[in-house]
């Protein structure tokens, strides 16, 4: 009769802890849910904003504004990271974010002119890339200026170290101030 109760007990706390298990799980499957809701959101608000910056480009490339319709695309939609949404900015690596950082960076910098660097360099709006960051992946790397008054090619003649490490001239300017000159 003992080994009856024992092994009821058993049964039992079995029982319990599979309830428990299920619960955890369907709290787990919730918040996954509610979450998979708010990406569905994001996703939805996003294509509207794209449709939206479709149309307008559509609209200014109709009417021949080149170089204004690839100024600053991001600030438009609210381009910076905080407006990327809490999904995104979650997926993002260490580097991506880091990117990101920098275009803000440059893109904030009185040497950079966006409007210049599209107009200085004409297959840029054909890139169909914010100019900040096509300045740091491709630009700065091919010698590019950022703007009139920076000199990408004497940056890195007064600081040749920069050419071994592939640091960004304009950002290693910025971050280590003006006494380092331009």
């Amino acid at each position: 009769m003992q080994d009856d109760d024992t092994g009821r007990e058993n049964g039992e706390a079995s029982v319990e802890a599979l309830r428990h298990e299920r619960d955890r799980l369907r709290a787990r499957l919730n918040a996954c849910l509610h979450d998979l809701d708010q990406a569905r959101l994001e996703l939805a608000e996003a294509r509207k904003a794209q449709e939206a910056l479709a149309e307008q480009l559509h609209a200014r490339s109709a009417a021949g504004d080149d170089a204004a319709s690839l100024l600053h695309p991001g600030e438009r939609s609210g381009g910076s990271e905080r407006s990327l949404g809490w999904w995104r900015r979650m997926r993002m690596s260490p580097e991506q974010r880091a990117m990101l950082e920098d275009i803000e960076t440059v893109r904030a910098s009185k040497w950079f002119d966006a409007e210049w660097y599209v107009t200085e360099y004409p297959d840029v709006a054909n890139a169909s890339m914010d100019p900040a960051e096509h300045y740091l992946r491709h630009g700065a790397p091919e010698g590019r200026d950022p703007g009139p008054e920076f000199s990408t090619e004497a940056y890195l003649r007064d600081h040749p170290e920069l050419a071994e490490t592939g640091a960004n001239p304009l950002l290693h300017f910025l971050r280590s101030g003006p006494g380092r000159g331009a």
